[in-house]
């Protein structure tokens, strides 16, 4: 997360992974302070600090890997499910439609997902091959211009 800073400044990295925490796991600014032993006033502070803000979208950005990864997981269950009300003669016309019917729209929101990730990809590879370089930022605007 944040890194560890020596001597000094040490207990106040402390306090702002703490603070991190409270953001990800309290309801409400006040649990979040109390939680990482600080003032509300003193947690909105750090909420207005870039590197704050960077260091929180990132904990916020692997906090919802975790939890994309165990959905990940969950869904083959949900798939064998789906799969076996589907084939179960004494499940009702409906469950069997309804199950059918949400194994086919996930399917296709999945290729959906998989085709504009393919797409977006692409179209990194060409900004990136027509990026200007740094230095370049003056022939880029008289391109953008034309």
């Amino acid at each position: 997360m944040i890194t560890q800073m020596k001597g000094h400044g040490e207990k106040f990295t402390r306090q702002k992974e703490a603070a991190i925490i409270g953001l990800l796991t309290k309801p409400t600014l006040d649990r979040a302070a109390k939680f990482a032993n600080i003032s509300s006033t003193t947690l909105w502070r750090l909420q207005q600090d870039p590197g704050f803000q960077a260091e929180l979208r990132k904990a916020r950005r692997q906090s919802m890997e975790r939890s994309v990864a165990q959905l990940q997981q969950a869904s083959l269950t949900a798939v064998k499910t789906l799969q076996e009300i589907m084939q179960d003669r004494k499940a009702s016309a409906s469950a069997r439609v309804m199950a059918a019917r949400t194994v086919l729209e996930m399917g296709l929101r999945a290729t959906e997902v998989d085709d504009l990730g393919d797409r977006l990809a692409a179209v990194q590879r060409v900004i990136e091959e027509y990026a200007p370089l740094p230095n370049e930022t003056v022939g880029m605007q008289r391109v953008i211009a034309m």
